[in-house]
């Protein structure tokens, strides 16, 4: 099991027998300091392997940003890279998926919405604003709903104050 250390910048592997150990740590994977409105730096966070189980991706919040890590033959991290990083479309990455696509599918917390990145970086928003509250996560179901996006709604800006609005904390259907 892979974890993303969001305050400290890294990436925790976790073994079947419980053994913890820092898998990655990169300056790419820091969030901004001094720590913007909540008060603590929200570098690395949403984390998958591509279907190849070849690269890893990590969102990094405060950088809008996503970083590719290649898997090295014997498991360990190789050299993290920025595989996009936009501000206007990918501000606030937060949980990410790939699809059976090839794309890789973000939810992004800071503009309440949802986009997706082609391989060669190119971003699409899928959906954006109303009902969507700060989504933290994304995912596509299994079986007969395999080809259908979730969003989940974290609604946490609006429930301290940050954005007017009243949460609505929710699991959403996302077309794509």
């Amino acid at each position: 099991m892979f974890l993303t250390d969001t305050i400290g910048g890294a990436i925790w592997k976790i073994t079947p027998q419980g053994d913890i150990s820092t898998w990655a740590s990169d300056p790419l994977l820091v969030g901004t300091l001094p720590p913007g409105p909540l008060g603590f730096p929200i570098g690395a966070n949403g984390i998958v392997f591509d279907a190849a189980g070849e690269n890893v991706y990590v969102a990094n919040t405060d950088k809008a940003r996503i970083m590719m890590i290649p898997v090295n033959a014997d498991g360990s991290a190789g050299t993290a890279e920025v595989f996009v990083e936009d501000p206007a479309k990918l501000g606030g990455p937060d949980g990410i998926t790939f699809g059976a696509d090839g794309y890789l599918y973000v939810a992004v917390v800071g503009s309440d919405s949802v986009v997706k990145i082609a391989p060669d970086g190119e971003i699409t928003a899928l959906a954006q604003g109303g009902p969507l509250q700060n989504p933290s996560d994304v995912g596509f179901g299994t079986r007969a709903d395999s080809g259908t996006l979730y969003a989940a709604n974290f609604a946490a800006f609006r429930l301290l104050g940050l954005v007017p609005g009243i949460p609505n904390p929710a699991i959403l259907t996302i077309e794509n």
